[in-house]
């Protein structure tokens, strides 16, 4: 499915006051926002993904919705110093076995 068609589905489904959220390719943050705005979304959260802190963003986790607001923006760094850091930890704790 391409992003297009995905913002299609999207736009088709979502209720009125609705927010959907993606995890997407860092690459594709810019590509993926024109889109979503040209159908009327607007970009509310941004969480830029980096390894660790000498790497570049990987993956980016994108909120949106039907509403004009400031949008928030966070990072989250991985691993630092060999152990997941406890942003990381914190987040996903609860789908991973070994954190």
């Amino acid at each position: 499915m391409s992003l297009h068609e995905l913002v299609t589905v999207i736009k088709k489904h979502l209720t009125v006051n609705g927010n959907f959220a993606l995890l997407l390719p860092y690459h594709r943050k810019d590509e993926f926002e024109k889109i979503a705005l040209t159908e009327g979304f607007y970009l509310e959260e941004e969480v830029s993904v980096k390894q660790t802190p000498v790497h570049d963003y990987f993956r980016v986790m994108l909120l949106f919705g039907r509403n004009k607001i400031a949008a928030q923006f966070h990072f989250i760094i991985i691993r630092e110093q060999d152990q997941y850091t406890a942003t990381f930890t914190d987040l996903l704790k609860d789908y991973y076995l070994k954190l």
